[in-house]
């Protein structure tokens, strides 16, 4: 076991030791998505700058294009729900 968790800590404290557990799960995701995001924008930083942009600009359009990514996802979403809704009505009438 890591962090002092021993045997007889364990047996004395098993929520706890799930806690920590669950704490460390949580920062190891967390971890993973910031070397992610970091890598990602690496990228379309290489790219961006590649195709004519200002680097000094480069972060800011990421953003951009995050946020819009993330808006066509939500209306991609909205446009199953209501797809989804309107077969649902149709089997039951």
């Amino acid at each position: 076991m890591s962090d002092g968790w021993t045997n007889k800590k364990l047996q004395a404290d098993p929520e706890g030791y799930l806690a920590w557990q669950k704490e460390q799960k949580g920062k190891a995701e967390r971890e993973r998505k910031e070397a992610q995001e970091k890598s990602d924008f690496k990228q379309f930083e290489r790219i961006f700058v590649d195709r004519g942009g200002d680097p000094a600009e480069a972060r800011a359009m990421y953003k951009k294009y995050r946020s819009d990514m993330a808006l066509e996802e939500a209306r991609r979403a909205d446009q199953e729900t209501r797809g989804r809704m309107r077969s649902d009505r149709s089997r039951a009438v």
